[in-house]
């Protein structure tokens, strides 16, 4: 990946062994959007990582278990991120979420079967971020 630095869209979902946190490392700084669907290496290490990418505006994180408020918190440091996906991110919760409210250019969050997200967690984004055109909460 480290040598396609024109590469603007990758998916490593479901690779459970091929993307890690040192993976996030070698993605192109012009990447603009990256899936990690079920990705199990991935921790808030390497969502931490992701916060170098200034062009990323498609992220999808959903299944990835390891995620926890800590990781979704570091986020709203990519200004430029507009699809949020953590569907079945079992570790986060109504604080990951209002962590989220600085990504005033948000338009889709997808939360749906985060166990711990609760209505008033979502209203809490809802009432911050104007952007927003889509919610999942199913």
């Amino acid at each position: 990946v480290a040598r396609l630095p024109d590469l603007r869209r990758v998916s490593f979902a479901w690779c459970r062994r091929a993307a890690t946190d040192r993976v996030m490392w070698e993605l192109p700084l012009g990447l603009e959007s990256l899936d990690l669907t079920g990705v199990q290496g991935v921790t808030d290490v390497g969502v931490a990582v992701l916060t170098r990418l200034p062009a990323l505006t498609q992220l999808d994180l959903s299944r990835c278990s390891l995620v926890t408020n800590r990781g979704v918190l570091v986020l709203r440091r990519l200004k430029t991120l507009r699809v949020l996906e953590l569907q079945g991110c079992t570790r986060i919760s109504d604080e990951g979420l209002r962590g989220l409210a600085a990504l005033s250019g948000l338009t889709s969050l997808n939360v749906a079967r985060c166990s711990f997200v609760t209505s008033q967690g979502a209203c809490s984004i809802l009432g911050r971020v104007s952007t927003l055109t889509r919610l999942n909460l199913s």
